[in-house]
This record gives C-alpha cells, structure tokens and sequence, in this order.
C-alpha cells in the first residue's frame, strides 16, 4: 500500500490513508489532509500500513471521475452515449463493488463540483472537494480494486458532451424545489428510485438527521411510494454512501 501510496503522489495525485476494508479516512480531516509530500505518505502508512488510498480529485491531482455504479450506472451510461457518442479510452479502475471509475483530465476552463445520479441513475461524479478509493485498495466484500485490463495509461480529455451535461447549472444541477420534493410523495417507478433515495438521503443528512434515523425514514418512503420497492440492502447501500460521503465532507 505505501509503495502505491507513494507511486500516486509522484504523479501528483494527493493521497491520504482510510480505513482498511472501507472508505471512511483515518485522518482528522479526512481528504483536506491529502498530500503529496513522500515523507507525509510513509509516516500515514508507517503507522496504517493496511489503509486504504483515498486519492483525491479535483484540480488538486488534475483529475476528475465518473463513478459507474453496477448495472444501473452501465444502463444510464449506454443511454448517454447512445445519445451522444462513446467515451474514449482512459484510465479506468475496477472497484471491489464491481463498479468502475472512469478517470478524465481535469478541464481547464470550468470547475467540476461533486454530484450523486445527476448524470442519470447510477451516475456519480467527483471533482473538486471529493476523492475516490484507488487500487490496490481493499473492499469491504474483500474484493480489490484494480486497473482495467482495458486501461488507457493515463487520463484522456473528457469529451464536450460530457463537460457540456456537467456544466449545466440550470438543468442538470437544479436545486430541488418545494413542489418537487411534493412530487416525491406520490412516489416513484423503477429508473428512478436510486436518485429519488439519494435525493432523500442526501437532504435529510444534510440537514444532520441521525445517519440511522435517515436509513429507516428512506427505508419507509421506499417501501410505500417506490413502484416496485427496492431492496432493502440496495436502499442501505444508497443511504450508507450518502452519509460516508457526508461525514468525510464534515471532516468526521
């Protein structure tokens, strides 16, 4: 670990150490005490020689990533590109979820902020004031995260369809009004339940509801207004990203 920990930050990508098994960071800043100071890495990993390797994105390390989450984030992808055009080549990794985080240059002429099912169901994106798990990290299923075999060796330029969908302040990243949180109410049908309870998690944590309260009031509304209901384990994995992301975000 503190062999890639070290080869990341050569690179210039600023790294900092996370649980083993997990993505929550060991540090009391979490990614703000990413580094790419050598002697700052092998004392993190000297001390947790088992950590994870949180890398973070952003114009910090010149990266940012599209987070492909399982089938659903496969399906709302193929959508996009059906639409558009296929992504290039680029440097891709394998995560021990079975996911895949597509690494792109980071865009000189606009900042890229972080986003959850934006893009489309499954959709996450990470850059500025966000980071990734990176290999040869362990999942929590003791699964690894690896290099694609298909791995360009280094980041390509993202398309502008792609920077065009992020950009848009207006329609892709409105903020969600009163009457759409009503509209929530009368539920949802399959395609957009992951957003729909990512959207819920992420106000309710927000607004620092008890993480435990947050799963079991999402857990409710999935079960009454979701057309099918999702799972109840798909529903904990939506809402336990939500509040890792929101703790790491508190510094917690």
């Amino acid at each position: 670990m503190i062999k890639a920990a070290l080869k990341y930050a050569h690179r210039g990508k600023a790294v900092f150490p996370l649980r083993p098994h997990g993505k929550i960071p060991l540090t009391p800043r979490g990614h703000k005490d990413a580094s790419i100071d050598p002697e700052t890495i092998s004392a993190w990993w000297s001390r947790w020689p088992q950590a994870n390797i949180g890398l973070v994105t952003g114009a910090c390390s010149g990266v940012f990533v599209l987070d492909v989450d399982g089938e659903e984030g496969e399906a709302s992808l193929d959508m996009l590109e059906s639409q558009h055009e296929r992504l290039p080549p680029t440097a891709e990794s394998i995560t021990g979820g079975g996911g895949r985080h597509l690494f792109f240059q980071w865009p000189t002429t606009a900042d890229i902020c972080n986003s959850a099912g934006r893009l489309g169901p499954g959709l996450d994106v990470r850059g500025n004031g966000g980071y990734v798990v990176v290999p040869p990290s362990n999942h929590e299923s003791g699964k690894a995260y690896f290099w694609s075999v298909d791995s360009a060796q280094s980041p390509a330029p993202a398309p502008d369809w792609l920077l065009t969908l992020i950009w848009r302040p207006h329609e892709t990243y409105k903020a969600t009004s009163p009457s759409d949180w009503l509209d929530l109410l009368k539920g949802v049908r399959e395609g957009s339940r992951n957003d729909a309870i990512t959207r819920l998690a992420g106000k309710l944590l927000r607004a620092h509801i008890d993480p435990h309260l947050a799963l079991e009031i999402c857990i409710a509304w999935n079960d009454s207004r979701c057309r099918p209901p999702l799972g109840q384990e798909e529903v904990a994995k939506v809402v336990n990203s939500i509040a890792g992301r929101e703790l790491a975000r508190r510094g917690i």
